[in-house]
């Protein structure tokens, strides 16, 4: 099956499996609050998930493997009273800023503020007691999200050939990981997304080419230096990691067919050979569906942990 064929398959079933949605919808990271208290932990996780949440609800990925776009959020206490009583009671007037902004260049696209008043033991437990009480599901939120979506969109349209010519030229560096990372974080609601199509075929062509040669040289080496039957079972698990559809297809065939020829004369376990072959084409018809989108998470999980502007992802 050709690589081209599967590239479109791949693209094909962004659209109905969550496991591909962060490659072709829209990625909203949520980010870790800015406060003007030292927010605890346990505060700062449940904010983390509640956006987290409330992103998905809307469609929106909030995987941070892919999300250049970040929610957020920022707290401001306006004012702050604590009682005399026994034991005393803490009162804060409270701003929950949200803003969805690029994270590598600091852009706001949207903002919604939530004002709120909460009253706790003291003020981390004030704090805690505002962020659990807070609705981020509700239809202004929804609307917070739909605008910002729409924005995000509108700027990757404008963007769309600055993106494909930075991936192209990553590539031809041998580049790959960055090529596509750079490809996948473009939504495919753009209106100009064939163009797109067209780049992350041609990205993971290369990129397949290339890693087809590797591993091809790889297990020639390993034949080479030991042509009897643990050499060719050495081989041949090397070889069922070679991508179909590449410019080493014949070469491929032709080094199986120069090892078998060898083990038949040896009158060796030609059929487990054979078996293998089998069985990687299965595999790899199986596995091509997202190998462009695992070579990009690849990349980016490989990346250090990402902090741009003080926006620091979950």
């Amino acid at each position: 099956m050709k690589v081209k064929h599967l590239l479109y398959c791949l693209l094909a079933i962004a659209y109905i499996s969550p496991q591909l949605l962060s490659a072709q919808g829209i990625a909203i990271a949520p980010a870790h609050a800015v406060c003007d208290y030292q927010l605890g932990d346990k505060a700062d996780r449940l904010l983390g998930q509640k956006m987290k949440q409330a992103l998905t609800a809307n469609g929106v990925s909030s995987e941070s493997e892919f999300a250049r776009f970040a929610l957020v959020p920022n707290i401001t206490i306006a004012d702050e009273r604590t009682s005399s009583g026994v034991p005393p009671r803490t009162t804060m007037d409270l701003s929950f800023t949200f803003a969805v902004t690029d994270a590598q260049t600091g852009n706001v696209f949207d903002s919604f503020v939530i004002n709120t008043n909460s009253k706790g033991t003291n003020k981390a437990n004030t704090l805690h007691k505002a962020i659990a009480s807070l609705q981020l599901e509700n239809a202004e939120f929804r609307g917070f999200v739909s605008r910002s979506r729409g924005r995000i969109v509108d700027y990757y349209e404008r963007q769309v050939d600055n993106l494909i010519n930075l991936a192209r030229s990553s590539a031809k560096q041998g580049e790959y990981g960055f090529a596509l990372y750079t490809l996948s974080e473009i939504p495919s609601a753009i209106p100009s997304y064939s163009k797109v199509v067209k780049a992350l075929e041609e990205c993971y062509q290369n990129y397949a080419n290339a890693e087809s040669k590797r591993l091809l040289q790889q297990a020639e080496a390993v034949w080479a230096a030991n042509p009897t039957a643990s050499g060719a079972q050495e081989a041949m698990e090397i070889v069922r990691e070679i991508p179909m559809g590449t410019k080493q297809d014949k070469a491929v065939k032709a080094f199986m067919a120069k090892v078998s020829k060898k083990m038949t004369a040896d009158n060796q376990r030609e059929w487990a050979l054979l078996e293998k072959e089998a069985a990687r084409r299965h595999a790899e018809n199986q596995a091509v569906v997202k190998a462009a989108r695992d070579v990009a998470v690849a990349y980016a999980k490989n990346q250090p942990k990402r902090v741009y502007n003080n926006i620091i992802l979950w």
